[in-house]
């Protein structure tokens, strides 16, 4: 079995236990990041689903009809994104070894691209203000990039 999450004609298949690893990489990340309240209040009703079994790895996700909100749509791009950066800075999961990370890394930016352009679909030319960005904006600003 494995969990698909989809928007319109795109969709991301991973299996349970990647499903379940991103998660939990997520929502380290998402305890580190500066959050609003309404988007912590998202983060927290997703992590009770889970804890409640009324969301589960081999689950099928759609985009439109769980994430229907924008903002939803643009906090789990940003997180997702967050979290690929979290892996390859080793921040998040098993550091004994590194065989999964490229992986990891990879369904992270699959998950924040296909969110990304979910909140496109309402607003055009959005993009999250990732830490990646943030970092890139004060490199080129100090003369660095």
């Amino acid at each position: 079995m494995a969990t698909v999450i989809s928007f319109g004609e795109r969709h991301i298949q991973l299996s349970n236990r990647h499903f379940s690893n991103l998660l939990e990489f997520t929502f380290a990340s998402a305890d580190v990041a500066s959050l609003t309240s309404a988007e912590a209040q998202e983060v927290h009703r997703f992590e009770e689903g889970l804890e409640s079994g009324q969301i589960f790895p081999g689950q099928c996700f759609e985009i439109e009809e769980d994430f229907p909100a924008t903002d939803q749509q643009k906090l789990w791009a940003r997180l997702f994104a967050d979290t690929a950066r979290a892996i390859f800075r080793r921040e998040v999961g098993a550091q004994s070894n590194t065989c999964w990370q490229a992986r990891a890394i990879t369904q992270a930016m699959q998950l924040s691209d296909l969110f990304v352009h979910a909140a496109q679909h309402s607003e055009k030319g959005w993009y999250p203000q990732t830490k990646d960005q943030i970092e890139r904006a004060g490199l080129s600003k100090s003369g660095a990039c």
